[in-house]
């Protein structure tokens, strides 16, 4: 599926994980914070911890399934999956009364 969309109605393992994307950075960014006034480690020396702390949660956001995901319509709002149509029997001359 080339065309993948984060939808937040869904709850397939991709979109899920998403959702955890902005609090990671924010627990990082708590306990650089933490380590500035608590230690002799200053933040400037450890920023870039969170660059790779957004790099991690990346890469193991786009290494989830995408099973079970429910795409989003232009507009925006999530589409039912439709139901699976039953074959067409060869056999059968009827047609459907209009």
């Amino acid at each position: 599926m080339n065309d993948y969309q984060r939808n937040c109605d869904c709850s397939c393992e991709r979109c899920t994980r998403g959702r955890m994307t902005w609090g990671a950075v924010l627990l990082t960014l708590g306990g650089l914070f933490l380590l500035n006034e608590f230690t002799h480690i200053r933040f400037h020396a450890t920023w870039p911890v969170l660059l790779i702390v957004i790099g991690v949660v990346m890469v193991w956001r786009h290494a989830g399934s995408i099973e079970g995901h429910v795409p989003r319509d232009p507009a925006g709002t999530p589409q039912a999956p439709s139901p699976p149509q039953p074959p067409p029997n060869p056999g059968s001359s009827q047609v459907p009364h209009v």
